[in-house]
């Protein structure tokens, strides 16, 4: 079947895009989010391309695979003259008939401390990820997320048929269109829902969750304890807010080490103290003016902060 020259365009843009995303520096997830998003026929053909794309070294030319970035899009393909109808279109068709050997392609999102980053999946999910935080996704699969460490939020496309799942330790979470965060560290995971209806799957024990549900499961999974929490408050780490309710300084100072990208600790006499209330990270490289909110004072400990007594 011959394509469009609108058809071919698309097709040669997403294959510029899957070959971008194999580079392990790639940083360009928010502009490839944008192009997802202008019309269904890129996430589509973005999608199929992806789904394969672990074949490419063999499919396609060694000097489009490691040709410099500059100047490289749908031009850089014409050059190779990939872009003519009949070859991208054979290259489509073979990546096509590899579909159906593929197993599950798994693809890791990784955000240094300090980092912040949101990323677009092909349908339409975006995911905005915390500083430290380790996310593994699956090409093969656009409705799968795993978080194996640090913080996400999820604004998830609604699709009944296909429920957008989570796994985080030995548990999942399975949903159907809304809005969550995930923060998973050493001491448990963290769940909060903004949006929608969320279940928690773990062994055979099953917990839903609705608009203002918060769960924690402890890191070995045996112990899940239910809460609440304003539904405005969810995901306010985006803006560098941050919401206690007697949640121990030695947790406020992970979230803070977490956001600012510094290592943050409480000296051991007053980590377990509690703290309810607001605090607002006006400048990530000054923490010091929190001090006061914490009846605490906080002092720079080389390259990053102590929290202590006055």
């Amino acid at each position: 079947m011959t394509m469009t020259p609108n058809e071919t365009e698309i097709q040669a843009s997403a294959l510029d895009w899957v070959v971008r995303t194999r580079d392990a520096d790639f940083d360009r997830w928010e502009e490839l989010g944008h192009w997802l998003s202008e019309q269904p026929s890129h996430a589509e053909a973005y999608h199929q391309l992806a789904t394969a794309d672990q074949d490419l070294d063999l499919l396609l030319p060694p000097k489009l695979l490691y040709q410099p970035a500059p100047e490289y899009r749908a031009r850089g393909l014409r050059r190779f003259g990939l872009a003519s109808g009949g070859i991208a279109a054979a290259i489509v068709a073979v990546l096509a008939a590899h579909l159906t050997l593929a197993g599950p392609h798994y693809y890791d999102v990784q955000t240094g401390p300090g980092e912040r980053r949101q990323i677009a999946l092909p349908n339409g999910t975006i995911i905005a990820l915390n500083g430290g935080t380790h996310l593994r996704l699956d090409h093969d699969d656009p409705r799968f997320a795993e978080v194996r460490q640090g913080e996400a939020l999820f604004e998830v496309a609604h699709d009944a048929a296909h429920p957008f799942t989570v796994h985080v330790g030995d548990g999942r979470l399975v949903d159907l269109g809304t809005r969550f965060d995930v923060m998973r560290s050493n001491a448990g995971t963290e769940i909060a829902v903004a949006e929608g209806a969320v279940r928690y799957d773990v062994a055979d024990r099953h917990v839903a969750l609705a608009p203002g549900d918060t769960l924690r499961v402890s890191a070995d999974g045996r112990v899940a304890t239910k809460g609440v929490v304003p539904v405005a408050q969810v995901g306010t780490w985006r803006e560098g807010r941050f919401v206690y309710s007697g949640e121990p300084l030695s947790r406020i100072a992970a979230d803070l080490s977490r956001y600012t990208g510094q290592p943050v600790t409480a000296a051991p006499d007053i980590a377990g103290q509690p703290f309810r209330g607001v605090i607002s990270v006006a400048d990530p490289h000054n923490l010091q003016p929190l001090g006061p909110l914490f009846g605490a004072r906080i002092d720079r400990r080389g390259n990053g902060w102590l929290i202590s007594r006055y």
